[in-house]
């Protein structure tokens, strides 16, 4: 499952064009979306991603684009005014600078933080994030425990990184703690 700390806001959908699923996406100026591996859209609550099969720029990061199987204006419909997302590890976005938008950190980017729950118990820094499957990690020393505890990097869960702090304040679901 993609997570949103996956993911870099690259633009927003604007109006459908035409009948045949054509729809008008405006990106930033440094992407290119047809370098992009595919285009992802939070839908129903989860984060889908979707292809382009075809692209007609309009100037300006504008471009009337059409979307894998989604051929219809009806099908595109649901897309207008949405955010539209690409993977950070997306090789189209990479560049020598490194990734400071204020708005996005890397789960890595949290080493050396330390995690609050909601109730305000301190539960120990963050030390490492184990990224070796789907979903990642954030491994947490907690004082007086002998295994690290394993916190997934779900945006769900967390409710507001204070970089002055260096504070994580997360709302972990019941149980999470307790069963490790």
């Amino acid at each position: 499952m993609i997570t949103l700390a996956e993911l870099v806001s690259i633009g927003k959908f604007g109006k459908t064009h035409g009948i045949k699923g054509e729809i008008n996406m405006l990106v930033e100026p440094e992407v290119n979306p047809m370098e992009l591996k595919c285009i992802v859209m939070e839908m129903d609550g989860i984060f889908v991603p979707f292809f382009l099969s075809g692209l007609r720029e309009r100037g300006n990061g504008a471009y009337l684009v059409t979307i894998d199987r989604l051929d219809s204006e009806e099908k595109v419909a649901v897309m207008v005014n949405k955010e539209i997302y690409a993977l950070r590890n997306d090789e189209a976005l990479q560049s020598d600078d490194d990734y400071d938008d204020e708005e996005g950190m890397y789960a890595s980017d949290l080493i050396g933080y330390t995690i609050i729950t909601d109730s305000g118990l301190k539960l120990g820094e963050i030390v490492d994030v184990n990224d070796s499957t789907e979903n990642n990690l954030f491994i947490v020393d907690v004082p007086g425990r002998n295994e690290p505890l394993l916190i997934p990097v779900a945006m769900e869960f967390i409710d507001e990184i204070i970089p002055e702090s260096h504070t994580v304040i997360m709302s972990l679901p019941e149980g999470l703690i307790e069963h490790q």
